[in-house]
């Protein structure tokens, strides 16, 4: 592998180069092609610190950056011992909360109930991914339940 030498992929060529990693993918348990991936990732205040780094298969590896894995329960542990250590130190703050003005949300919802428009044009619409769109339609189905249930 060859990066670019900033100072953190110095610090992490040092490690791959002391063959740091387990000799068997964290997620199916291949001894093929290994590779170490960063659990939080750099650019989210994780570290090149042994315990932010995870072994992994090629394509294992290939899959964590293309779309949604089952992991082991190490991964996820370690993963959310490095949120949490970034949390601590100020560098992990998650997502920013998206923010829809009710009136234009709930214009846009009873557009999608009387099939107007779909999901994905309603995410376009409101500037927003469709899982994104998912979780605010679950939330505001629930608070009219809630609503209904109240009166």
């Amino acid at each position: 592998m060859e990066y670019n030498e900033s100072k953190g992929r110095k610090e992490y060529n040092a490690l791959n180069k002391k063959n740091i990693y387990k000799e068997v993918c964290a997620n199916c348990g291949s001894t093929e092609n290994l590779q170490l991936h960063h659990v939080v990732p750099l650019a989210k205040g994780g570290t090149n610190n042994e315990s932010n780094l995870i072994t992994l298969c090629g394509d294992c590896h290939a899959k964590v950056h293309n779309f949604k894995t089952v992991l082991t329960k190490e991964w996820k542990e370690k993963q959310m011992a490095g949120v949490a250590r970034a949390k601590a130190e100020g560098k992990f703050t998650g997502r920013k909360p998206v923010e829809i003005e009710e009136n234009l949300f709930q214009e846009y919802y009873n557009k999608y109930m009387t099939r107007k428009i779909n999901k994905v044009q309603m995410a376009q619409e409101l500037k927003i991914s469709r899982p994104t769109l998912d979780k605010l339609l679950k939330e505001y189905n629930n608070k009219l339940i809630k609503q209904s249930i109240d009166k």
